[in-house]
């Protein structure tokens, strides 16, 4: 069996620092920001150890192409890409509420800047990562969660990953499938339902009632049933359905769980639910 490693880069605020800590929990060997120069010497010392731990290497974007040059000069050495991103906002956000700085701002960018540049060089890498994961609107512990279900090393099979979200907070960039049920009626728009949500009994039968909602789950099932088997075959361990509605509080909450429930009947599968936007409230669902 070929030794493997995970480079691991990424935006600087979209979450190395707490994908380190999932990686460290389950049991992989981590090892940040070693320098430039001697990375085809650490990837050598990986491929070489006797004892074949699951290793994650973290650098900085700007040392990610150097990291992937050097992996490809070991034969033998499997190698997995991860780039971290976020939306701009989100990491605007992250910023002013941690009030810490981007290190490009002790270089004199302001923080915008610095975002963008390392917006393109994410672009510039886009075609060599393995997994592109967006963790805008997560919080810590559905990102943690999402990463230990993708890389857990107890994992044996394929996790389908079903995350609910609401498309005026934007899409989940790293989804590999998105469905969109803003065609059914809004509970939103029923007062004794507004302010409740997708795991509160009233809502669950006004969605559910809807006869496109079993339509549209059906269709969902049979486009796993031809996805489920290839995606077995490829030996992904993840796989991400990102189902959405206006505000992600009620609808793709609702479709989100009962695909769930089929799911776990007619397949030997990890289920992830995470439900990215249920908790947030706007004027208009």
């Amino acid at each position: 069996m070929n030794a493997e490693v995970i480079i691991l880069t990424g935006m600087s605020g979209a979450g190395k620092s707490t994908a380190v800590l999932a990686f460290e929990e389950m049991k992989y060997q981590c090892i940040e920001n070693p320098p430039s120069d001697l990375l085809l010497s650490l990837f050598q010392h990986i491929h070489g150890q006797i004892t074949k731990n699951k290793t994650v290497v973290i650098v900085s974007l700007f040392h990610a192409q150097k990291a992937i040059d050097a992996v490809k000069k070991v034969p033998g050495l499997k190698a997995k890409v991860i780039c971290l991103i976020a939306k701009e906002m989100d990491l605007v956000s992250r910023y002013k509420l941690t009030r810490h700085l981007h290190p490009l701002q002790t270089e004199g960018f302001t923080l915008l800047q610095a975002i963008q540049r390392d917006q393109s060089l994410v672009e510039s890498l886009r075609t060599q990562v393995d997994i592109m994961f967006d963790s805008t609107g997560f919080s810590v512990t559905q990102f943690r969660q999402q990463l230990m279900a993708m890389f857990s090393a107890n994992q044996s099979h394929l996790t389908i990953g079903l995350v609910s979200f609401g498309f005026k907070h934007g899409i989940p960039l790293d989804a590999d499938f998105v469905f969109d049920l803003r065609l059914l009626d809004n509970p939103y728009h029923q007062p004794s339902l507004k302010t409740l949500s997708g795991l509160d009994k009233p809502v669950i039968e006004f969605v559910q009632s809807q006869k496109m909602f079993q339509q549209l789950l059906h269709q969902a099932l049979q486009y796993l049933q031809v996805a489920i088997p290839q995606l077995i075959k490829e030996e992904r361990s993840f796989y991400e359905i990102a189902i959405g509605c206006t505000g992600g509080r009620h609808r793709s909450v609702v479709f989100a769980q009962a695909l769930g429930e089929k799911l776990k009947a007619q397949y030997p599968l990890g289920i992830l639910m995470i439900h990215r936007d249920i908790h947030k409230h706007t004027d208009q669902e």
